[in-house]
């Protein structure tokens, strides 16, 4: 049974949202340069501008995110000791550490197991919220009828 957690202070849920932020906007950065680099026949002039225009917005939205990410940080002690820490090893730089500090806010108190434990129950937790908020699908409905015909 997983240990009961405290609700996250206010700065540690502006982290992962930020951190959330960062991702979303890499995602579509990713996205639109896909669009970008499509073979010049499907992409008209007007497109490819289009999606430069937007990439270029998209960079500066992403730019903002993460100046705003390194004051959230250097704002705690506690963050900007254990983000100097977690940069220390190779490997690890300021967009990986942010994203341990905000997704990992346990790390460096528990053990490997205990965080092996609560990572399971948040997805978990992750899992049946999203299964509860999405409506029935027709292979959900026909599993709850095959369920029900093989009950005894």
């Amino acid at each position: 049974m997983p240990t009961p957690q405290p609700a996250p202070e206010a700065g540690a849920r502006e982290l992962a949202a930020l951190v959330a932020r960062r991702r979303q906007l890499s995602d579509l950065l990713v996205a639109e340069g896909h669009r970008l680099h499509q073979p010049s026949a499907a992409v008209s002039a007007f497109m490819r501008a289009q999606f430069e225009e937007h990439r270029a917005y998209l960079q500066g939205q992403l730019a903002a995110v993460e100046e705003e990410l390194r004051r959230v940080v250097a704002a705690s002690p506690l963050w900007r000791e254990r983000d100097a820490l977690l940069q220390s090893v190779p490997g690890v730089g300021p967009g990986l550490s942010m994203t341990l500090l905000a997704e990992l806010p346990e790390l460096g108190r528990v053990d490997r197991r205990q965080v092996r434990r609560d990572e399971h129950h948040r997805i978990n937790s992750r899992r049946h919220s999203q299964s509860i908020c999405q409506a029935p699908t027709q292979n959900h409905a026909a599993a709850v009828r095959r369920s029900e015909i093989e009950r005894p």
